[in-house]
This record gives C-alpha cells, structure tokens and sequence, in this order.
C-alpha cells in the first residue's frame, strides 16, 4: 500500500496523485504541509529531512521525497512500457520531456495560473492577471 504525505492543493502532490490514479494503484494520503503542517515535526523529518510534500512511503521500503523521483519510481516499480520504457534511449525521451515540462509547465502555469487561482482564496484573486496569464 502507498502512503503519501501531502495537501491536494500542492501541484506536486496532484502530479504524485495523477500518476497513482493512471496506475490504479491504492493509496492513503496524509495532509501536510502549508496550512495542515505537520511539516516542522520530528516524525516528518525521518521521512523527509527537507521538510517538503509530496513524501511517498511504498510498504516497507524508505520514505521517497522529491516528484521527479518519487514519479520515476512508480513508473519503474509498477508502470507498463509507456510510463518507462526498459529500453534505454526511450527511457531517456521520457525522463527528457518529464523535466521539460517541470520547468515550463511552471514557468507557464503553475505560478501564474495555478497559485492564483488554487492557493489564492476567492476574495483575493486578481481576475485580470489570471486571464493575461491563461491568455
């Protein structure tokens, strides 16, 4: 069973879940960090010395911190050919689109799409810099 450790408004924890979700694979999750806290604790930090969401526990095996990482693993662990080819060239084309898109998606959408608009309440949305952006 997957545990995670992570608030569903952090775009990382939503990339961790979108990748659970497409593999079917079971989970728990646990909220943390920014509003649940949780993230200061001494049990958190046995997990994660970094003190940052997502953190990903697979059964038995050592808590695994940082997206990238963490999506790499399910891929390897339990994803079929098209999340992580064994061929290594193809393997590699996947790695480099996934880091591609680590920069410009947040260049391009998290920052000024997705904290306006999720971790912004309603009341304090600049609607105008929202739709410039989605623009």
């Amino acid at each position: 069973m997957l545990t995670v450790w992570g608030r569903k408004t952090s775009s990382n924890v939503q990339a961790l879940m979108w990748c659970i979700g497409e593999m079917g694979l079971p989970y728990k999750r646990h909220d943390a960090g920014h509003k649940y806290g949780g993230t200061d604790s001494e049990a958190f930090y046995a997990l994660n010395p970094n003190r940052t969401v997502p953190v990903l526990q697979d059964d038995a095996n050592p808590p695994l911190w940082e997206t990238g990482a963490i999506l790499r693993y399910l891929a390897h662990r339990y994803g079929s050919e098209s999340f992580w080819p064994a061929e290594l060239l193809a393997k590699t084309d996947v790695d480099r689109w996934a880091e591609w898109s680590k920069l410009n998606i947040a260049q391009a959408f998290t920052a000024p799409v997705f904290w306006r608009v999720v971790r912004t309440p309603e009341d304090k949305r600049d609607a105008e810099a929202i739709q410039s952006a989605v623009a």
